[in-house]
């Protein structure tokens, strides 16, 4: 019975992927990729919700230890982590996407 339960578990987790610090377009991959190789490696189901890009400014705040972490982070990356905080509040569905400028 346990053994069935964890089995059941196991089947229905599906932890949250996100890639950040994306500078390039075939950086993009890396997400789908890492979702293939966890379901054929590990046998779980991950599920690539975002892909942030790189923000110098947000690099730095984070070194800094800053608490302006999202001041003047620009138009790009901000677009971003309101996309995942969509994906996340499921304001919209796996796959949707926003229109958003290449990388």
């Amino acid at each position: 019975m346990a053994g069935f339960t964890v089995r059941q578990e196991l089947a229905a987790y599906r932890p949250h992927l996100v890639v950040n610090q994306v500078r390039e377009p075939r950086d993009t991959t890396l997400g789908e990729a890492m979702v293939e190789a966890c379901r054929r490696i590990f046998g779980v189901g991950l599920e690539h919700i975002a892909d942030l890009r790189y923000a110098d400014q947000v690099w730095r705040a984070v070194r800094a230890r800053s608490a302006n972490l999202l001041q003047g982070v620009g138009p790009l990356f901000a677009a971003d982590v309101a996309s995942l905080a969509e994906r996340l509040l499921g304001r919209r569905e796996p796959g949707e996407t926003r229109d958003r400028e290449p990388v």
